[in-house]
């Protein structure tokens, strides 16, 4: 009896972990130039500017799909989920509408076990307890944010100098011609 009160609690903990380890990222882009923060919100600190256009890998989004973790060229962090888009059915669509029929799973931001995987070494590491009692989710919703995601997506389309259309990036690193 005593074995199965500390069994049974031990595997629902860890089967409710295994999903959410064992997804694979899904394939993205920037549909905006963004800043990649260290948090589900514009209050933390940004770490990189992304380009519109860059493939990132999009690891999870936070309730509602407002802000995602992603990380793209050897950096994570966060980004507005309305700055994110992919292909869906050869067509160009938002995150936000389609991340759960895509399969991108809610993750929760804990900051301390994930500032310490990612920034280390960023002076705002040793800022941890000042940004511990930081209520995000008080900030409303993040830039870009519509209210109606079923518009059309035609400013999904990016277009280069020349006026060639830039496709989906099958690497996440660059990107195509597909005029």
């Amino acid at each position: 009896m005593k074995f199965h009160r500390i069994l049974v609690p031990s595997i629902l903990a860890l089967t409710s972990i295994l999903p959410q380890a064992a997804h694979a990222t899904v394939a993205a882009y920037t549909s905006h130039t963004v800043d990649l923060r260290a948090g589900p919100s514009m209050g933390y600190p940004p770490i990189q500017y992304v380009r519109k256009g860059t493939g990132v890998h999009v690891h999870g989004c936070v309730r509602n799909y407002t802000w995602c973790d992603i990380s793209t060229r050897g950096r994570r962090g966060w980004a507005s989920a309305a700055y994110l888009a992919t292909i869906r059915d050869d067509k160009p669509v938002y995150i936000p509408p389609y991340a759960l029929d895509l399969g991108i799973p809610i993750v929760t931001f804990e900051l301390d076990d994930y500032w310490h995987e990612n920034y280390l070494d960023y002076e705002f590491y040793d800022e941890r307890d000042y940004w511990d009692d930081y209520v995000w989710e008080d900030d409303g919703l993040p830039p870009g944010w519509m209210e109606d995601w079923e518009e059309e997506s035609d400013d999904l389309v990016i277009l280069e100098d020349d006026g060639s259309i830039i496709c989906f990036i099958e690497d996440y690193d660059t990107v195509y011609d597909c005029s």
